[in-house]
């Protein structure tokens, strides 16, 4: 049950208005199947061959990607995930869904003259400081209730043990958050460069970013929002839909970010949907995001020293 790439086709009508100068598409998505190497720690798990081919039909299964980059976490999975989604959107010919991180890269940056497609973002990925509090928040996700103790739990947990590193609920919904507020920013800049016409032709009017990250990042800034936005009760219908645990393969959200001529904020809406098998809705979350909100998600999330 996964947020497939073909809803993309449809996050042109996300906003309310559709009178936009400019747009940013971010698509975030938890990354694929990892290996269980026995000589690598978790962090350093990569994708298997079958999760590199996910990623890519993934990418594949939609529309052709607009002016695009992807970014990972600081973990090569979630890079991994995010630029074979990029590739297969992209329709890289010679990208086969067998290369390496540094492979995809080199493939997918050939035809540029300085950086990378591939880049990354410590905010999308997760710490582990204290021990204790790692084998109490992995024991959570060994016993299939990760999200519910971390959305409940870990923010208190860390406090107790004084722990001013490991990721927790608010700390993980706070760097989203940060996520976000940057790519409104992005939003006002490119904005600007394509009041143009020659550099509007060039690039577009729309920006897309393929963000990969983690089960227990993504899930508990989304977790969080709903809250915020919709109250204690669909909170706790998003984390029943989610079997208490978090973010499957490739699940995750699409945010879209307007600028809208004579509006001094842009519009950041996001959608999520939760299906199960035969297709049946468990839950849905289509909602425009106040800047404050966001504001007081990262303030939140900020180490109290």
């Amino acid at each position: 049950m996964e947020t497939r790439m073909s809803e993309g086709a449809h996050v042109e009508g996300m906003a309310e208005q559709e009178n936009y100068s400019s747009r940013v598409l971010l698509h975030f998505f938890r990354h694929e199947e990892k290996g269980k190497d026995p000589d690598k720690t978790n962090e350093e798990q990569l994708l298997t061959e079958r999760g590199k081919l996910r990623a890519l039909a993934k990418g594949k299964s939609g529309r052709a990607a607009l002016t695009s980059v992807a970014f990972g976490s600081d973990l090569p999975r979630a890079q991994e995930t995010a630029g074979f989604v990029l590739a297969g959107a992209n329709g890289a010919p010679d990208v086969t869904g067998t290369e390496s991180l540094d492979e995809l890269r080199a493939k997918l940056d050939k035809e540029r003259e300085m950086g990378t497609v591939i880049g990354s973002d410590p905010r999308l990925g997760f710490t582990y400081n204290d021990p204790k509090y790692r084998e109490i928040a992995d024991g959570a996700y060994d016993e299939s209730h990760g999200l519910e103790y971390m959305a409940r739990e870990s923010d208190a947990l860390a406090e107790e043990l004084h722990d001013k590193k490991s990721t927790t609920y608010s700390r993980a919904a706070g760097n989203v958050a940060s996520v976000l507020e940057k790519y409104m920013r992005v939003g006002r800049n490119y904005d600007k460069l394509i009041q143009d016409p020659s550099k509007k032709d060039e690039y577009g009017s729309v920006l897309e970013r393929f963000l990969g990250s983690h089960m227990g990042v993504v899930d508990l800034f989304l977790t969080k929002l709903v809250d915020k936005v919709k109250g204690t009760a669909e909170q706790d219908k998003l984390i029943a839909a989610l079997n208490k645990q978090g973010f499957s393969y490739q699940e995750g959200f699409d945010v879209v970010i307007d600028t809208i001529p004579g509006q001094d904020e842009p519009l950041v809406r996001l959608k999520y949907e939760k299906k199960d098998d035969e297709g049946k809705e468990l839950f849905s979350f289509n909602e425009v995001i106040p800047k404050d909100i966001l504001r007081q998600l990262i303030e939140e999330g900020k180490i109290k020293e």
